[in-house]
Formats: structure tokens, sequence, C-alpha cells
């Protein structure tokens, strides 16, 4: 039946526990855990009629079915039910386990549309009850809250986690506190984040590379790249050796300021054996775009496509952009069919300077009149109206009956 259920025939599982019972063959709580599991993955959650049915053939749920009912409710963002079990759980005598408490605040800290202020009570409901039950929270456990308090912005709840896991003799190491600089730096919060880093050494710790990553993206985002320089000095110098991510951080934050930087830091990412990901390539060809280093963004652009990246549209507009200002429209053109190949949707800035280019070229005095009035678009430029975003679609149809006319193909 379990491995029915695991290999997706779900209704062959029903069937084979319906044959079971007319032969009067006992299910066990085994097996009605692997009937709720089924259900869950056909997206019905009739938990109640199990468990009555459960009980009518004098079984009584363990913590593992509670569990998946649990899990099942939380599935659904039925959090109200989810919590009735869990008290349920304590009337009949069943203690919660960690993987209970995992459970619950995995659920709530998902539930975006759950209000901040409750969602926050609601965790530490959770975690209260599981000291009150004495149960024994591990170093994973605490873990999980702090990263979860961290990815969802309540820095200070993280930080009295730890404090409650030191009191309770487990230590924090590097990879905790690299949570807690996370959610500084993603609260901008970067003269807290850095204290981390000094509290971590005033431990006696070691921070690693994940540590200063953090720091430095976080330095990065908040614009604050002369520091993040230093940092990545410091970081070298201390005997830690910059990684992929690092570099990526680095070349693109030198990268939206234009500057000279990004192509040294470029040079010697690749010269360390590590490779730029998308979004740096995006960035390098946006920054050489807007300086109009027409002959290194091209490079960069057929280098990132070699590898198996898919562009972004603001990359795609660097090269239209380009082909449009120098009255190349046909090839403006093969890159926007190149773009839309890829799933690659063109942005109002794509339309305008498509539909002025067009525009510019239709006025062009050497053209022979029937070539001009080919060309020609009425009235004469009115890419601003078409690229304001509510009318892409009218651009777009524009553009489309434009391309399609015979002297354009």
């Amino acid at each position: 039946m379990d491995g029915l259920s695991k290999a997706g025939k779900v209704s062959d599982a029903f069937l084979m526990a319906e044959e079971m019972m007319e032969k009067d063959i006992k299910l066990d709580n085994v097996a009605f855990i692997v009937l709720i599991n089924s259900l869950v993955k056909l997206g019905k959650y009739e938990a109640d009629s199990l468990f009555s049915k459960m009980r009518e053939l004098g079984l009584a749920p363990d913590c593992d079915t509670y569990n998946t009912l649990i899990s099942a409710y939380c599935r659904v963002r039925n959090f109200n039910d989810a919590l009735k079990l869990w008290d349920e759980m304590e009337s009949m005598g069943i203690s919660p386990n960690l993987i209970t408490c995992k459970i619950l605040i995995a659920a709530l800290s998902e539930a975006g549309e759950m209000e901040k202020a409750m969602r926050e009570k609601l965790i530490f409901h959770v975690h209260d009850k599981c000291v009150a039950m004495g149960l024994e929270l591990n170093k994973h456990v605490y873990d999980y809250q702090i990263n979860t308090f961290c990815r969802l912005g309540m820095t200070s709840k993280a930080a009295s986690v730890i404090s409650d896991m030191k009191g309770r003799g487990i230590q924090a190491d590097v990879s905790t506190f690299n949570s807690i600089i996370r959610g500084y730096c993603v609260g901008s919060l970067i003269s807290k984040a850095l204290d981390v880093l000094s509290r971590i050494l005033a431990e006696g710790l070691s921070p690693d590379v994940t540590t200063y990553n953090e720091l430095i993206s976080g330095l990065c985002s908040a614009g604050l790249i002369e520091e993040a320089d230093r940092l990545f000095g410091e970081m070298k110098e201390t005997g830690y050796h910059p990684n992929a991510a690092t570099y990526n951080v680095m070349v693109s934050a030198h990268g939206k300021l234009e500057n000279k930087k990004d192509y040294m830091r470029f040079g010697e990412m690749k010269g360390t054996g590590f490779h730029p990901n998308a979004a740096t390539y995006n960035v390098m060809v946006s920054a050489h775009g807007k300086l109009e280093n027409k002959k290194d963004y091209m490079r960069l652009y057929c280098e990132m496509i070699a590898k198996g990246f898919v562009p972004k549209t603001s990359t795609y507009n660097v090269l239209i952009g380009d082909f449009c200002r120098a009255e190349k429209m046909v090839q403006a053109r093969e890159v926007l069919k190149e773009m839309l190949s890829r799933g690659v949707s063109p942005s109002p800035s794509t339309y305008d300077m498509l539909v002025c280019g067009w525009c510019k070229l239709s006025n062009q005095p050497e053209l022979g009149k029937i070539l001009r009035n080919s060309y020609r678009v009425e009235p004469a430029c009115i890419s601003n109206a078409f690229a304001k975003r509510e009318k892409e679609f009218i651009a777009g149809r524009f553009l489309k009956e434009l391309y399609s006319r015979q002297v354009m193909s």
C-alpha cells in the first residue's frame, strides 16, 4: 500500500485498503498514516473522517499519526485546526515531539498571508509550549528557529533565541551567527551585522567564507562599496579565499556603479578558476552598455549565451538600444525575436526604443519614396505614448504589423 502511494497510484492504495478490510485484515496506525498521506497527495484533507474510522476500529492515533495530520492541515494553511490537534494530543496524554514543533514552525514561517505580529506570536507560542513540555530542544531546532526569524526579518527575536539557547548550555557556532548576520543585512542593519562579526571573534570562533560573503553582500546592497572592498581585502589577508559567490557580489556591485573595478574583479575571478553567474553577466553587460563600451558588452553577451545563461530584459535592451541608435532595425528585430524565443518579456523601454528607431529610419531623406512609405509610422513618433506600461499590448501589435510588411520580411 505504501509502495503504491509513493508511486503515485493513490487510488490503487485505497482499493487495497478496502480489499484488506473486506477480508477482515485489520489496518494499523502505519496503514492509516499511508492513507492520510495519500489523501494529501490528492489535495483532500478529510482528516476527521479518517480519525473517526481509526477509533471505530479500536485504534488510538499515536504521535506519528498526529504529526501527519498536523502537517496536512498546515499545507492548506489551516493553523487553527493544526494547533487544536496539538492540544488534543496533550489531552490524550500523547507528547508532541521535536518533529511536531518543526512542522508547525516551518508552516508558520511560510504563511505569507498571515499578519507578521500574529505569525511571530504563534511561532513563539509553539516554542514556549515545547519548552514547557520539557522537550530537549537541540541545536538543530534552535538553528531552525533562528533561520526562520531572520528570514522573516525578526532579528530581535532571533537574538533572544540565541540567548535562550546559550542559557540552556547550547553553544552557538559560526553557522548560527551567519544566520543572524544575514537577517541584519536583509534588514539593512549593517552596523549590527558587523557587530556580530566582532562577537564571533570575541568568543574565540573563526568566521568562514559565508560570514564574509553575507557581510560583503550586505555592504554592497547598502551602497557601501568602499567598505565592502576593505572587507574583501581583509578576508584575503586573513587567509580566507573568496569563492564564486564573493566575486559575483563584488563584480555586480562595481558594475552597477559603472566603474572599472568590475573588470578587475572579473579578471581576478576568472583567474582563480571561478565562473561568473547569470546575474553577474547581466550587470556587466548593462554597465558597459551605459558606458557605450560596445566591444566589451558584446563580448560579455556572447560569452554569456555560450555558457547557456538566459539574459534579462535589461540586457537585451542594451543590444536593442545600440542597434536602434545605429539605425540597424533589422538587427534590432532579430534580437527581439531571440528575446521572445527565450521566454523573456519586452519592457516598455524595449518598445520605446524599437518604435522610435523605426520613426527615425522613416524620416531619412535618402530613402526612395516607396521604401520610405514602407517604413513610415503614423503619426511620426508615438513611442513615448506606447511605452507606458498599459500601452505595451498596443505597441507590441503595432510592431508586429510593421514587421509583417513585405519590405521587411
